[in-house]
């Protein structure tokens, strides 16, 4: 009699230790890709949003500096000699002044927390300290980035506006170039907008009969 003998084998289920670390490995580095292109694009989306801000303050700071250009020439009749285009020149000598070869920067408040009425006018101008620097913007409660920092938050942005006057015939100065610079830090490196404009002294009073 014959007898056949059969030998069955159990194949193993599951994985080794090597696939499973191979699985891991790859897993991980799917993952870090995911987590570094999430964390980049964060970080380009704050940067984009610092620029915009920047880039509207430092129209502002134009903006400002024209205000007062035009407050003061206008309502020269109101306000006597010194708020006319020569008031204005000595208004903004605070952005203008040079101390041993530096520029003065100075600013003015988008706030009127100086009560100036009308707005804005020299009260309402800041030199930044120390000499050549931007001035601090904090943001606060209503809105504004102001240059008061009692109840407002703090902000990584400075503006500092230079006036250069630019002479015309004889010792008349009827034009001033005006820089508005925004500067602020993105990690430990600082960036910065600048926009310019050309302001004329555009009313001629009327003459005298």
């Amino acid at each position: 009699m014959i007898y056949c003998i059969f030998r069955t084998t159990k194949k193993d289920s599951g994985f080794t230790i090597v696939e499973v670390l191979i699985a891991l490995t790859i897993f991980s580095i799917a993952i870090a890709g995911v987590i570094t292109a999430a964390v980049q694009g964060g970080l380009d989306v704050n940067k984009a949003k610092n620029r915009v801000v920047a880039g509207y303050l430092a129209d502002e700071g134009l903006e400002l500096v024209r205000g007062l250009r035009d407050t003061m020439v206008v309502q020269n009749a109101g306000f006597g000699a010194a708020h006319d285009w020569a008031g204005f020149l000595t208004a903004i000598d605070l952005c203008t002044h040079a101390s041993g070869g530096t520029q003065q920067s100075c600013d003015i408040d988008a706030e009127n927390t100086a009560g100036s009425t009308p707005f804005p006018l020299p009260a309402n101008i800041i030199g930044c300290v120390p000499l050549g620097s931007a001035c601090p913007l904090y943001y606060d409660t209503h809105g504004y980035y102001t240059h008061v920092s009692v109840g407002a938050a703090s902000t990584s942005f400075s503006r500092g506006i230079h006036v250069t006057e630019i002479a015309g015939s004889g010792t008349s100065t009827d034009e001033v170039h005006v820089v508005s610079t925004v500067s602020w830090y993105e990690g430990i490196t600082q960036q910065s907008v600048s926009v310019s404009e050309d302001l004329f002294n555009w009313y001629a009073p009327p003459a005298t009969p």
